[in-house]
Protein backbone atom coordinates (compact mmCIF):
# COMPACT_ATOMS: atom_id res chain seq x y z
CA UNK A 1 0.00 0.00 0.00
CA UNK A 2 1.05 3.19 -1.02
CA UNK A 3 0.43 6.56 0.93
CA UNK A 4 1.53 9.69 -0.80
CA UNK A 5 0.50 12.20 1.72
CA UNK A 6 2.05 10.51 4.33
CA UNK A 7 5.20 9.22 2.11
CA UNK A 8 5.26 6.12 3.19
CA UNK A 9 4.81 2.41 1.69
CA UNK A 10 3.68 -0.65 3.20
CA UNK A 11 4.44 -4.12 2.12
CA UNK A 12 4.36 -7.91 2.98
CA UNK A 13 7.41 -9.68 3.99
CA UNK A 14 7.71 -13.12 5.54
CA UNK A 15 4.35 -13.23 7.42
CA UNK A 16 5.49 -9.40 8.32
CA UNK A 17 4.30 -6.25 7.33
CA UNK A 18 6.90 -3.58 6.47
CA UNK A 19 6.79 0.23 6.37
CA UNK A 20 9.62 2.06 3.99
CA UNK A 21 9.08 6.04 5.27
CA UNK A 22 10.63 9.21 3.19
CA UNK A 23 11.47 12.62 4.35
CA UNK A 24 9.25 15.13 3.11
CA UNK A 25 11.79 17.94 2.43
CA UNK A 26 14.39 15.21 0.45
CA UNK A 27 10.82 14.75 -1.51
CA UNK A 28 10.10 18.38 -2.36
CA UNK A 29 13.54 18.73 -3.33
CA UNK A 30 13.96 15.81 -5.66
CA UNK A 31 10.82 16.67 -6.94
CA UNK A 32 12.15 20.35 -7.57
CA UNK A 33 15.52 19.20 -8.90
CA UNK A 34 13.52 16.56 -11.76
CA UNK A 35 11.63 19.67 -13.38
CA UNK A 36 14.99 21.28 -13.78
CA UNK A 37 16.02 18.53 -16.35
CA UNK A 38 15.96 19.06 -19.89
CA UNK A 39 13.57 16.43 -21.58
CA UNK A 40 16.00 15.35 -23.98
CA UNK A 41 16.59 11.90 -23.31
CA UNK A 42 20.34 10.43 -24.81
CA UNK A 43 21.64 7.30 -24.89
CA UNK A 44 25.05 5.87 -25.75
CA UNK A 45 25.33 3.96 -28.73
CA UNK A 46 27.97 0.62 -28.07
CA UNK A 47 31.22 1.59 -29.93
CA UNK A 48 31.58 -1.94 -30.78
CA UNK A 49 28.53 -2.81 -32.79
CA UNK A 50 28.35 -2.24 -36.91
CA UNK A 51 26.76 0.97 -37.85
CA UNK A 52 24.39 0.67 -40.77
CA UNK A 53 22.33 2.18 -42.98
CA UNK A 54 19.39 0.95 -44.31
CA UNK A 55 17.82 1.25 -47.79
CA UNK A 56 14.88 3.20 -47.99
CA UNK A 57 11.60 1.49 -48.54
CA UNK A 58 9.33 2.03 -51.62
CA UNK A 59 5.65 2.51 -50.61
CA UNK A 60 2.67 2.14 -52.73
CA UNK A 61 0.78 5.02 -53.18
CA UNK A 62 -1.98 4.39 -50.29
CA UNK A 63 0.83 3.20 -48.05
CA UNK A 64 2.71 6.60 -48.65
CA UNK A 65 -0.45 8.53 -48.01
CA UNK A 66 -1.43 6.36 -44.75
CA UNK A 67 2.38 6.71 -43.24
CA UNK A 68 2.61 10.62 -43.93
CA UNK A 69 -0.59 10.65 -42.35
CA UNK A 70 0.25 9.19 -39.09
CA UNK A 71 3.85 10.88 -39.10
CA UNK A 72 2.23 14.07 -39.32
CA UNK A 73 0.05 13.23 -36.55
CA UNK A 74 2.90 12.02 -34.07
CA UNK A 75 4.79 14.84 -34.83
CA UNK A 76 2.16 16.89 -34.10
CA UNK A 77 1.67 15.20 -30.56
CA UNK A 78 5.72 15.58 -30.10
CA UNK A 79 5.94 11.76 -29.89
CA UNK A 80 8.89 11.51 -32.50
CA UNK A 81 11.10 14.31 -33.51
CA UNK A 82 13.16 14.80 -36.83
CA UNK A 83 16.28 13.78 -36.63
CA UNK A 84 19.29 14.42 -38.26
CA UNK A 85 21.59 11.14 -37.65
CA UNK A 86 20.03 8.31 -39.97
CA UNK A 87 22.78 6.09 -39.36
CA UNK A 88 20.62 4.57 -36.55
CA UNK A 89 17.26 5.18 -38.09
CA UNK A 90 15.16 1.76 -38.35
CA UNK A 91 12.60 1.49 -40.98
CA UNK A 92 9.06 1.24 -41.04
CA UNK A 93 6.97 -1.12 -42.53
CA UNK A 94 2.86 -0.54 -43.17
CA UNK A 95 0.66 -3.13 -42.10
CA UNK A 96 -3.05 -3.85 -42.82
CA UNK A 97 -5.25 -4.10 -40.03
CA UNK A 98 -8.12 -6.53 -39.98
CA UNK A 99 -10.70 -3.36 -40.61
CA UNK A 100 -9.16 -2.47 -43.75
CA UNK A 101 -6.94 0.52 -42.30
CA UNK A 102 -3.07 0.54 -42.11
CA UNK A 103 -1.08 0.02 -39.49
CA UNK A 104 2.68 1.74 -39.33
CA UNK A 105 5.25 -0.73 -37.05
CA UNK A 106 8.79 -0.49 -36.34
CA UNK A 107 11.54 -3.24 -35.66
CA UNK A 108 14.04 -1.88 -33.57
CA UNK A 109 15.78 -5.23 -32.58
CA UNK A 110 19.10 -3.86 -34.33
CA UNK A 111 18.66 -0.75 -32.13
CA UNK A 112 18.15 -2.11 -28.96
CA UNK A 113 21.50 -4.33 -29.49
CA UNK A 114 22.99 -1.16 -30.72
CA UNK A 115 22.19 0.58 -27.16
CA UNK A 116 23.98 -0.02 -24.19
CA UNK A 117 21.39 -0.99 -21.47
CA UNK A 118 20.63 1.63 -18.37
CA UNK A 119 21.68 0.41 -15.34
CA UNK A 120 19.52 2.62 -13.26
CA UNK A 121 16.08 1.05 -14.68
CA UNK A 122 12.78 2.50 -13.47
CA UNK A 123 11.16 0.67 -10.60
CA UNK A 124 7.98 -0.88 -11.30
CA UNK A 125 5.56 -0.99 -8.64
CA UNK A 126 2.33 -2.30 -8.44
Amino acid sequence: MVSTPHIYMKYPIGGKVRTVRADQHVACWCYGKSLKVGHGNQRQADKTTNSRINKKRKLGKEKRKEAKEETNKLLAAHFISKVRYPTWLANMVMMRKSSGKWRMCTNYTDLNKAFLKDPYPLLNID
